[in-house]
C-alpha cells in the first residue's frame, strides 16, 4: 500500500513534467488505481486545462474511470468533500418491491390478497390497480413446480434397473409445469 501511494504522489508530481508524454502517462496510470486522493484529483482536473489535447484527454478519462465529474472546479474546497464513492451515491433513486402471486387453482387462476382469493377478471383487475398507488410492473415471472397428472400412489422407475440395479426408487408420476407467476412491482421511495 506504501509503494502504491509513493506511485500516485509520483505521477502527480510528472503532471508537471515539460514532457506531454510524461504528463499524459501519469493520468493514465492515475486512472487505473483502484481510489484517487484528493491530491491526484485536483492535479487531474487541473490537467484538463494542458495545452496538449492528448494529455486533456487523458486525464477526462481518469476521472472518468473513476465516475468523477470533470467539470468541477479545480479549487480544492469543492473537492475536499468529494470521494469516488460519495459521487457515485448520489443522486441515486431508491425504490420499494413487491411482488403478488397469481397461482393456478381449478383450472382459473387465483390470487390471495389478504383474506381474500381473488379469480378471473376480479384477480386481474386488482394487479391492474396497483398502478393507481405508484406501483410500476416490472417484471412477471413464472413459477414452476410439480404437477401431477394423476393423484394415484403408482410409481414410475426414473432409472433402468441396468444403470442402478437394486437402487433403483419410484417416485409418484409428476410432471413439471407452471404452477402460477410472480408480478414484481416497483415505485420509488418518498
Amino acid at each position: 500500500m506504501a509503494n502504491q501511494e509513493q506511485d500516485i504522489q509520483s505521477w502527480i508530481e510528472n503532471l508537471d513534467n515539460p514532457l506531454p508524454t510524461i504528463r499524459r502517462d501519469a493520468c493514465n496510470n492515475l486512472g487505473s488505481v483502484p481510489i484517487l486522493t484528493q491530491k491526484a484529483i485536483v492535479a487531474l482536473q487541473k490537467a484538463l486545462n494542458d495545452h496538449d489535447e492528448y494529455v486533456k484527454s487523458a486525464a477526462w478519462r481518469a476521472l472518468a474511470s473513476h465516475n468523477i465529474d470533470s467539470s468541477i472546479p479545480t479549487d480544492s474546497s469543492s473537492v475536499a468533500a468529494l470521494s469516488p464513492y460519495k459521487a457515485q451515491i448520489e443522486g441515486i433513486q431508491k425504490w420499494q418491491y413487491r411482488w403478488e402471486f397469481a397461482y393456478l387453482y381449478e383450472g382459473a387462476y387465483t390470487l390471495k390478497v389478504g383474506n381474500k382469493e381473488l379469480s378471473g377478471k376480479d384477480a386481474w383487475d386488482y394487479l391492474a390497480s396497483l398502478g393507481m398507488e405508484g406501483w410500476e410492473l416490472v417484471s412477471v415471472t413464472s413459477h414452476i413446480g410439480a404437477v401431477n397428472e394423476e393423484k394415484s400412489t403408482v410409481g414410475k422407475t426414473l432409472l433402468s434397473a441396468a444403470v442402478m440395479g437394486p437402487l433403483v426408487t419410484t417416485m409418484a408420476q409428476n410432471k413439471s409445469g407452471t404452477i402460477g407467476y410472480f408480478f414484481w412491482y416497483k415505485r420509488p421511495m418518498q
